[in-house]
């Protein structure tokens, strides 16, 4: 079914009033987006951060100086609460200050500490006030805030620089008043007080000028002395509150506002050591002249105007050429001088190093401190000369570096005490022989850390040095250490220095050394009585075998002589000459014993091949020998040591070991001659031989030694009861050197 609408003509003048309702509309959207655009702009043209939030704490507008504040774009901040775009506890805090406003309906002020997301915090005052609709209802809230951060941070500084004023002022040794224009007494500090006896209640309750300088004449004289000072110092005879009288000396500063500044000393000690001052001017000006350190007062503008003469010297200028400067002329580059003399006039003083350039280029390390308005309108600096201390300064750290070093790395082991016993330094030798690291011992008692040294020489040697500050040299044995220590402990300003070295290796080279001599001194003795024996011996070769050879062959020739021609003459020259023959072997055989011609003449290869074989055929022992060909001619000494041992060897195969065969070998190695000497005989016990030979005992294995030790050889001998024996000798080859003479060998 088709369903109709009927339209019926409009009324006259409906369409119209439409037409006029819609116009007025538009007009009205264009102004309001016009007032946006206007607010928008206004917004944005202003320098501080300014913000708009609704109800719930999202913003809803900000501008580029709050977008920066938040470290955000606009369009990543509109729609977002606090706690999206700061850290926790600065989201926590704005969020809470804008629901007070709110709560609250009323604009409020605050300064707000602002940490971005970045980390950097800064400080504001921030103004907020709640957001209202047509109706009156708060809908949210607007802000604008100030960046105050370097405004807080200068108040705090000058709060600090008040404050040390403050106390400069109170602590000060100077007597400082504050006189306003009509003379009432403003303010005084204590040493003000503390010297003249009255409080500040007390000096403005009364004519305080009066009761300081009873004496009209006096009076009058401080009255035109503050009315007319002009930043001089001047000397006063001052009653105090107790009715003492002192010397005191006044300077009086005038402020722009005509307050005055009254500084003032007790100079009555001073000048009864001075045996009386003069006026406070002419003592300044003494001590300005006469002062060690260089002292300057300058103007207002920073020239010079007046140098003592220890800075004319500093400078390297004479007075008339120092007035005018400024210190910039006397400055490195780089240095600021017009920022940095208005710093010290705004803070009052400075101090510091300086490099100090003279005009011939010279340099002087200094050390300042200048003080403005000392007087009115004169700046005081005043500047030691360090270049010569810091000179010494480095020199002595030099100085120690280079001791520190040396003890580093001296041999010896040093440590020092203090007066309390405690360790303070311990040099890495004293550490290795302590066995304890710097760190176990530095700060610790000696006594406690070595208890064992308690009691002992130690004990009484060192507390020797500390009490009568002598130095002390001892040795001394240290059971814990396991050794002998030579000390010796000097007294020093802190304490005692130790300089120790362990001397257990030298002990024991010592006692080998008297042991040694007293083997060689037995040695010596034996080998005399050995020599005296083999003279007996020889002589008696000589006497009973070849004297009466001798005699023998006399008697023989003396009877063929008497008949020449018969049978018998013939028969007893025949027996005379076997006898001759018989008693040449003897000479050469006796001769060969005391020292073989063959060793000088032929060396030692051929003499040891030679006697070798004769032993084997004297002794009926199966011997071998065997060398290198080679060999050549050695130093003689060695060739005589080394043809003894094997002597001695051989001799005592014979005599002892009861032997069936018998190797002897010579070999050179390297820059070494080896000998060997071995047997398959009964053998012995090395150990119980040697011990015997250290008794004296026995000569043959001493003697051995004994003979290789003087070439610098040596000898090892290896052996076992029913093993056999094996005799090595090593000798050293060098250079060749005449002969000495040797002795046969013995027991």
């Amino acid at each position: 079914m088709k369903s109709e609408v009927a339209y019926e003509p409009d009324p006259e003048g409906i369409s119209e009033g439409l037409v006029d309702e819609l116009r007025a509309l538009r007009a009205e959207n264009s102004a309001l987006r016009q007032s946006e655009s206007l607010l928008r702009a206004i917004v944005e043209g202003i320098d501080h951060p300014v913000y708009a939030k609704d109800e719930g704490g999202r913003y809803l507008l900000v501008n580029e100086a709050a977008a920066n504040v938040i470290g955000r774009t606009a369009d990543e901040i509109l729609g977002r609460v606090d706690a999206e775009l700061f850290p926790h506890d600065t989201a926590g805090r704005i969020a809470e200050a804008c629901r007070t406003v709110m709560a609250k309906g009323r604009a409020r002020t605050l300064i707000e500490e602002i940490t971005n997301p970045a980390g950097v915090s800064r400080t504001y005052l921030t103004t907020k006030a709640p957001h209202r609709d047509d109706r009156g209802r708060i809908i949210g809230i607007v802000g604008i805030s100030q960046d105050i951060t370097d405004r807080v941070r200068s108040e705090a500084e000058l709060a600090r620089q008040k404050e040390i004023l403050q106390t400069i002022f109170d602590h000060i040794p100077v007597m400082i008043n504050f006189l306003g224009p009509d003379g009432r007494v403003l303010l005084v500090n204590r040493e003000w007080e503390r010297v003249l006896g009255w409080s500040l209640e007390d000096a403005q309750a009364r004519d305080v000028v009066a009761e300081l300088y009873p004496d009209p004449e006096s009076r009058r004289e401080a009255l035109d002395f503050v009315r007319n000072s002009r930043g001089e110092w001047r000397g006063f005879r001052t009653r105090v509150r107790d009715g003492r009288v002192l010397d005191t000396a006044w300077a009086v500063v005038r402020l722009s506002d005509a307050t005055t500044i009254g500084i003032g000393l007790d100079i009555t000690e001073r000048k009864r050591a001075e045996e009386g001052l003069r006026a406070s001017e002419r003592q300044f000006r003494a001590i300005f002249e006469g002062a060690l350190d260089a002292m300057i007062l300058a103007d207002d503008e920073g020239r010079y105007v007046d140098a003592n003469p220890a800075a004319c010297a500093l400078f390297g200028l004479s007075s008339v050429e120092l007035i005018g400067r400024r210190f910039d002329d006397f400055a490195e580059p780089g240095i600021e001088p017009e920022k940095a003399w208005a710093e010290f006039r705004r803070s009052g003083s400075a101090r510091g190093f300086f490099r100090l350039v003279r005009p011939d280029g010279t340099a002087r390390e200094t050390e300042y401190a200048a003080t403005a308005d000392i007087l009115p309108g004169r700046h005081l600096s005043v500047l030691r000369d360090m270049t010569e201390r810091m000179r010494s300064e480095e020199a002595l750290r030099e100085s120690e570096r280079r001791g520190v070093a040396i003890l580093e790395s001296i041999t010896d082991s040093f440590y020092t005490l203090d007066r309390e016993w405690r360790f303070n330094y311990i040099n890495p030798q004293a550490e290795r022989i302590l066995g304890r690291s710097r760190a176990e011992l530095l700060g610790r008692n000696v006594w406690e850390e070595f208890p064992e040294a308690l009691g002992t020489v130690f004990d009484h040697e060192y507390h020797r040095v500390a009490t009568e500050r002598v130095p002390v040299a001892f040795e001394v044995h240290y059971p814990p250490l396991g050794g002998w220590f030579s000390i010796h402990a000097y007294p020093s300003a802190d304490g005692l220095s130790v300089f120790f070295t362990d001397v257990t290796e030298r002990r024991r080279t010592d006692e080998r050394l008297r042991e040694a001599a007293e083997r060689l001194q037995d040695l010596s003795r034996r080998l005399i009585r050995a020599q005296e024996e083999e003279r007996r011996h020889i002589a008696r070769e000589l006497h009973d075998e070849i004297g009466q050879a001798l005699t023998a062959m006399r008697l023989n020739v003396r009877l063929a002589l008497r008949d020449p021609g018969s049978p018998s003459a013939s028969r007893r020259l025949e027996e005379t000459i076997a006898l001759a023959e018989r008693t040449i072997g003897q000479v050469r055989d006796l001769s060969l014993d005391l020292r073989p011609s063959m060793l000088d003449d032929l060396g030692l290869l051929d003499a040891l091949r030679s006697y070798v074989f004769g032993f084997g055929q004297r002794s009926g022992t199966e011997a071998q020998f065997a060398a290198d060909e080679a060999l050549g001619r050695m130093d003689p000494d060695v060739e005589t040591a080394c043809y003894r041992v094997a002597q001695e060897a051989l001799t005592n195969v014979a005599r002892h070991a009861e032997a069936g065969r018998v190797r002897v070998e010579l070999r050179r190695t390297g820059a070494e001659l080896r000998l060997v000497v071995a047997d398959d005989g009964a053998g012995f016990d090395v150990a119980a031989a040697t011990a015997r030979a250290a008794g004296g005992s026995s000569l043959g294995v001493l003697g051995m030694q004994e003979r290789a030790t003087f070439v610098d050889g040596r000898v090892e001998i290896a052996s076992e009861p029913g093993r056999g024996t094996e005799v090595r000798a090593i000798f050293p080859l060098k250079q060749a050197r005449p002969a000495v003479g040797d002795d046969p060998p013995g027991e």
